[in-house]
C-alpha cells in the first residue's frame, strides 16, 4: 500500500491533476516503492531535464530523490 506520508511530497496542484488516474501495478502485493504521482512528476522533471531513456530517467531519479521532494 502506498504511503500516506510519501504521497504529500509532490505538490498538490500535480497530484490533483493526476488524482483521478488508476495506478495499475498490483498494489495488493505490496510491489511498488514510490506513488504514482512521484513517478510521474520524476518522469517529467528528468525529461525536462535532457533525460532520453528510462535508465537515464532512473538514474536522473536516484540522483536527484532528496530534491525532487523538497
Amino acid at each position: 500500500m502506498a504511503n500516506p506520508d510519501l504521497d504529500q511530497k509532490v505538490h498538490p496542484a500535480f497530484s490533483s491533476f493526476f488524482s483521478e488516474l488508476k495506478d495499475p501495478r498490483r498494489i495488493a502485493k505490496g510491489n511498488h516503492l514510490y506513488p504514482l504521482d512521484e513517478i510521474l512528476f520524476l518522469s517529467i522533471a528528468a525529461v525536462v531535464s535532457g533525460m532520453d531513456s528510462w535508465t537515464t530517467i532512473s538514474l536522473f531519479g536516484r540522483a536527484k530523490l532528496d530534491w525532487l521532494r523538497r
